[in-house]
């Protein structure tokens, strides 16, 4: 696992016993990581709701509608947490390999899922999403 930020130092502080201090470690702050990709702020509802959900969650001030989940530093837990958000917000049924398969913010299909669970149709269970996209809409 590659860490998303990096925070440069001096020297690392270090205790008596001349283990690192970890709780003396500076903050590397909610700054969204420096990515390949440009930031693309969310145009929609839909797209801001998500991305509000992912800032949330990892804990980051912004995040883009193209920016990678794992890039951000998303791992297994938050993609649980994020989807749990999601099924709870839009009603409907979403698969956590749905993020794994689409981590540029779900592909074509889940904001249209997204938007249908808003829109107050049945639950639809969003496993089809296509890695094509590079947006939540």
């Amino acid at each position: 696992m590659i860490p998303s930020a990096f925070v440069f130092l001096d020297e690392l502080p270090l205790m008596s016993t001349g283990k690192v201090n970890r709780r003396a470690l500076p903050d590397p702050g909610r700054l969204r990581p420096d990515l390949d990709t440009p930031m693309i702020s969310p145009r929609t509802t839909i797209e801001k709701e998500i991305a509000q959900i992912w800032a949330e969650v990892l804990l980051l001030d912004e995040v883009g509608v193209s920016d990678n989940f794992l890039d951000l530093g998303g791992h297994s837990l938050a993609a649980s947490r994020i989807i749990s958000q999601m099924i709870r917000s839009f009603q409907l049924e979403l698969p956590i390999k749905a993020l794994f398969d689409s981590p540029d913010g779900g592909g074509d299909g889940v904001g249209d899922r997204c938007q249908s669970g808003k829109a107050g149709e049945s639950r639809r269970v969003a496993t089809d999403v296509k890695r094509s996209g590079s947006d939540f809409g």
